[in-house]
C-alpha cells in the first residue's frame, strides 16, 4: 500500500513555515489576498498560474516541484469551498435566523443547492459551515453559536500566563531569547493539532469586522481557528494589532475550552467586536470614544457572570501574557523610564498614564523608535491595561 501523497497547499504551506514566514507576511509580499493565500494552503481553492510562479520564487523551490502537485489538489475540497465563496445569497439567508425559523431557512438551502447538482453530502456540509459563521446578535437567544455555554475549569491569572510561558518556551521564545513582538501566527500554526485559516466573516456594510474569529472542531476532528480576513488584509496598524490579539485570544479557546466541549453538539466559539483603538481623524471615532472613556475610568471591567464571561475573560488574559510577557514588559519599561514603576498621585487618572506611557516614544533620556504598545504590536489600551496588570504603573499616596 502506497504513502499518501502529499498535496499542493501542505507542500507550500510546510516550505512556508520553513522559512519562518508568517501567512500575512506572503500575502502582502505576493500582493494577494490573505483569505486567498488560506484557502490555497488548505486545499480549498487550487492556485492560479500566477501564485505558483510567486511561491516557486518566495520559497526557492523548483516550480516543477509545484506545478506536478497541483493535480493532485483535493478536488472535493476545491468544489466545496467554491459553493460558499460564490454564494453569498446562500450565507445572507442563513443569517435570517433572527427573523425565521431555522428549519425554514434549511428547506430552502437544501432546494438551492440541489438545484445546482450539489450531493447530499455536500449540502449538509455547507449548511454545517454556514451554521458555524452565524454569530450572536443583540438581541438574540442564547440557542446556536453559544447554545453549549461550556463551564470552563477555574484558572488564575498565574496559572494562565504559565500557560502561555509554555507555549513560548516550546517556541524557543524564553525569558533569555525573546524579542518583541511575539510570532503570533507561527506559534498557532505549530500547535500541535490546530488548524488555522483566515476567511471572510461577518461584518457590517461598511466592511467592520462583527466577527474577529471563530474556534471550532473541524470535519477531521482538529482543532480549527478562523480569523477574519478584513483584518488579515488591512494596512492599518489597529487593525494588525487587533489580528494579533484575535489570533492569541482564538488560541486558548482552541487549547483550552474546545476540548472541554463535545464535537457533535458545538458550533465554533465567536470572537465579536467591541471597539477597535482607532486612530483620531476630524472627529473622535466611536474606538477612540471608547479608548478615552476606559482612560478616563467611566467604563469598568466586564462584569464576569457567565460561563460566557469567565471564557472569554480566560482567553483576553492568555492574550495578554502570549503578546506581552510580563518580564519582557517589565524589561522595555525600565529601558525606557529608568524607573521600576510609574506612581500616580490622586487625583490624577492611573489610566490615563498608562495610556501615555504605552504609545509615549520620548522619555527624559531615551529616545525610541517605537512605543511599548509598537513594539509588542498590540493596541494602546492592551498595553495600558499591561502596565496596570503588572504594576509598573499604579496609584500611590502623597
Amino acid at each position: 500500500m502506497g504513502s499518501k501523497r502529499e498535496s499542493f497547499g501542505a507542500f507550500v504551506k510546510a516550505a512556508r513555515l520553513k522559512r519562518g514566514l508568517g501567512l500575512r507576511q506572503v500575502a502582502r509580499d505576493l500582493e494577494t489576498p490573505a483569505a486567498y493565500l488560506s484557502r490555497v494552503e488548505n486545499d480549498i481553492e487550487a492556485p492560479s498560474g500566477e501564485l505558483i510562479a510567486q511561491m516557486a520564487k518566495r520559497y526557492q523551490v523548483p516550480i516543477e516541484d509545484l506545478t506536478r502537485l497541483v493535480a493532485r489538489t483535493n478536488s472535493t475540497a476545491t468544489a466545496y469551498g467554491h459553493i460558499l465563496q460564490n454564494t453569498p445569497e446562500l450565507r445572507a439567508l442563513y443569517r435570517l435566523g433572527t427573523q425565521l425559523d431555522s428549519s425554514i431557512i434549511d428547506e430552502l438551502i437544501r432546494r438551492a443547492l440541489k438545484k445546482q447538482g450539489t450531493s447530499e453530502a455536500e449540502i449538509e456540509k455547507t449548511l454545517s459551515s454556514l451554521k458555524s459563521e452565524l454569530p450572536r446578535v443583540a438581541n438574540s437567544t442564547r440557542e446556536g453559536l453559544f447554545a453549549a455555554d461550556a463551564k470552563p475549569r477555574f484558572l488564575t491569572k498565574q496559572a494562565i500566563a504559565g500557560m502561555a510561558e509554555k507555549i513560548l518556551e516550546r517556541n524557543n521564545l524564553g525569558e533569555n531569547s525573546y524579542a518583541p513582538p511575539t510570532p503570533v501566527e507561527l506559534i498557532v500554526e505549530k500547535e500541535p493539532s490546530v488548524l488555522y485559516r483566515i476567511e471572510e466573516l461577518k461584518c457590517d456594510k461598511f466592511r467592520n469586522p462583527l466577527v474577529l474569529g471563530l474556534t471550532g472542531w473541524g470535519e477531521g476532528g482538529e482543532r480549527q481557528i478562523v480569523v477574519n480576513s478584513v483584518l488579515a488584509d488591512s494596512h492599518r496598524e489597529s487593525d494588525a494589532h487587533r489580528f494579533n490579539f484575535t489570533l492569541a485570544h482564538e488560541l486558548f479557546h482552541a487549547v483550552e475550552h474546545l476540548p472541554r466541549i463535545p464535537k457533535e453538539t458545538v458550533p465554533p466559539l465567536a470572537r465579536m467586536q467591541l471597539f477597535i483603538d482607532g486612530e483620531q481623524v476630524r472627529q473622535q471615532s466611536r474606538a477612540e470614544r471608547a479608548v478615552n472613556s476606559w482612560a478616563s475610568g467611566k467604563s469598568g471591567p466586564r462584569g464576569l457572570s457567565t460561563n460566557e464571561d469567565w471564557r472569554e475573560w480566560q482567553a483576553n488574559t492568555f492574550a495578554a501574557a502570549l503578546l506581552m510577557p510580563s518580564w519582557a514588559v517589565v524589561r522595555e519599561f525600565k529601558l525606557r523610564t529608568g524607573a521600576e514603576e510609574f506612581g500616580v498621585l490622586r487625583p490624577n487618572n492611573a489610566r490615563e498614564s498608562a495610556l501615555e506611557l504605552a504609545s509615549q516614544r520620548v522619555f527624559q533620556s531615551t529616545i525610541c523608535e517605537q512605543s511599548l504598545a509598537e513594539l509588542f504590536e498590540v493596541s494602546r489600551q492592551a498595553m495600558a491595561i499591561r502596565l496596570l496588570q503588572l504594576q509598573l504603573v499604579r496609584e500611590v499616596t502623597g
